[in-house]
């Protein structure tokens, strides 16, 4: 019945779809909230001074910083947390790339492909836990809108941009007051900013400062409505990665003769090479590595530093890897003022970590640590047994939970 319902409020625009957030007081209904600031990079909370997150990842727990995965761009990273995996293991191995299996190529631009089920591997979270009897809802995540195995959330929404964020807000907080047997136990919640602003005027800039606190003002007011709801959720408010700034392109069309290959500007920080023909490699990459100067790097997938995990059949052979502050570009285009996609061992690549409610400790803060580890934990919350095969360790953030949360389940 309840899908049923959710399905006819398709066709009318719901797609089927006290003073801290630690406060335990209220209803006893106390949803995991997995909140998600694109491109916020690790130090913007207190460059910016945002004072409704500072105070809720004082309040709470925040780790030094997130260590995003290989490569440190939005859908992968995105994935990776929804589904405990790296990117080099569950397929989605970057915003734009080319499979020889399935001879096409996975890029945002492409809805279709974007949504094909093909690309993601794993298991997201949403689905986990709708596996195991509970509730999901999300409000835009990569991938939420993505079939796996027949399956979508219960409640959700395909991706638009220009949705106010005080929209967003209000939809959580109506998901959040739906009747018992039918409200979420599991939200998502996403923001395209600050990254936007920062890939247009860089990572220092006045604009990106507004933004910041444009999501600031709206995660403050769901903290408030929440609280005045009587309502306790358990937050992880987290981004995918952080944000370079970019002094130069690099016009990779200028490198080498790429005559027999196809060539993919992987959002400016990675250039794809697929040779298409029998074309001469080694002359090749001796020719790019010629004209390196600095600017980039040339990677065999063979030498890839292990760490990155980048070892899906999807990944090339080769491929250039732009140094930090550098980008490749087409012939006579500018390079944006901020990008990301660099390997994830430049700090400014990294992301936050903050979390809040009554399933955590209070004013604790924690090393950095990879994404793929915020899965275990998430399932931990939700008391889902956790599958085996994931990349993550509930290990590492076990520590942030309070006694009652650290009760066993299968793993």
């Amino acid at each position: 019945m309840l899908r049923s319902f959710i399905f006819l409020l398709i066709a009318g625009g719901l797609f089927a779809c006290k003073s801290t957030p630690n406060s335990t007081s209220g209803t006893g209904y106390h949803p995991l909230i997995l909140i998600s600031v694109d491109g916020y990079r690790f130090d913007y909370t207190e460059k910016f001074q945002a004072p409704n997150i500072q105070k809720f990842a004082e309040e709470g727990v925040k780790a030094e910083a997130l260590i995003p995965c290989y490569p440190s761009k939005t859908f992968p990273n995105h994935w990776a947390v929804a589904t405990g995996t790296y990117p080099g293991h569950n397929g989605l191995i970057h915003n734009a790339f080319f499979s020889k299996n399935y001879q096409a190529t996975f890029k945002l631009g492409d809805a279709a492909e974007r949504n094909n089920p093909r690309w993601y591997g794993g298991t997201p979270i949403w689905k986990l836990a709708e596996d195991q009897g509970k509730i999901a809802a999300c409000y835009f995540w990569p991938g939420s809108e993505v079939e796996h195995a027949g399956h979508l959330p219960t409640y959700y929404y395909p991706y638009r941009e220009s949705t106010p964020f005080n929209d967003r807000v209000d939809q959580v907080l109506k998901w959040a007051q739906l009747p018992e047997g039918e409200r979420p136990d599991f939200i998502t919640l996403y923001f395209h900013e600050p990254d936007h602003s920062g890939h247009h005027f860089g990572p220092d800039s006045k604009k990106t400062k507004q933004a910041v606190a444009e999501v600031d003002r709206a995660l403050g007011r769901l903290f408030r409505l929440m609280n005045e709801k009587g309502i306790a959720p358990d937050y992880l408010l987290i981004s995918d990665h952080g944000m370079v700034e970019v002094t130069h392109g690099i016009d990779y069309q200028e490198l080498a003769d790429f005559n027999g290959c196809q060539v993919l500007n992987a959002g400016g920080t990675q250039l794809m090479i697929y040779p298409a023909t029998e074309t001469n490699i080694a002359g090749l990459i001796k020719a790019l590595e010629a004209n390196a100067d600095g600017r980039y790097r040339v990677i065999q997938k063979k030498d890839a530093p292990e760490y990155w995990h980048y070892t899906h059949q999807d990944v090339p052979d080769f491929w250039l890897e732009a140094s930090p502050h550098y980008m490749f570009v087409e012939a006579g285009r500018k390079p944006s003022a901020g990008t990301h996609g660099y390997d994830p061992a430049v700090q400014d690549t990294h992301a936050i970590f903050y979390a809040n409610g009554p399933s955590f400790k209070r004013g604790m803060t924690i090393p950095a640590f990879e994404n793929v580890n915020i899965y275990p934990l998430m399932a931990r919350v939700l008391n889902l047994s956790i599958p085996q095969g994931i990349d993550g360790n509930l290990s590492v953030l076990q520590p942030i939970l309070e006694e009652t949360q650290k009760k066993a389940t299968t793993e």
